[in-house]
């Protein structure tokens, strides 16, 4: 897998996994989807999630969308933006 919805985000999955490792907000996630334990205050928010989410090749998936760290957000949303108005 090249990119994470072909022809349409830009993003590589190596993107998205590198700054996964870097955000602390997904690797506290990460451990509670892991072992169920969700008492880390940076994470509260995604507990009412918890049946949704998953880890997969170190990435975090709601469902079938990816969870995106917070320094990719912006980028991610601009470009669905982008590809909307085209």
């Amino acid at each position: 897998m090249n990119y994470v919805c072909t022809n349409a985000i830009p993003l590589t999955l190596q993107e998205i996994k590198a700054e996964t490792e870097k955000d602390s907000t997904l690797q506290s996630l990460i451990k509670a989807i892991k072992t169920d334990h969700w008492t880390d205050s940076e994470i509260l928010d995604y507990k009412r999630l918890k049946d949704e989410l998953l880890v997969y090749s170190g990435v975090v998936l709601r469902g079938n969308r990816i969870v995106v760290a917070s320094k990719l957000r912006e980028r991610a949303v601009e470009l669905a933006h982008d590809i909307t108005v085209s």
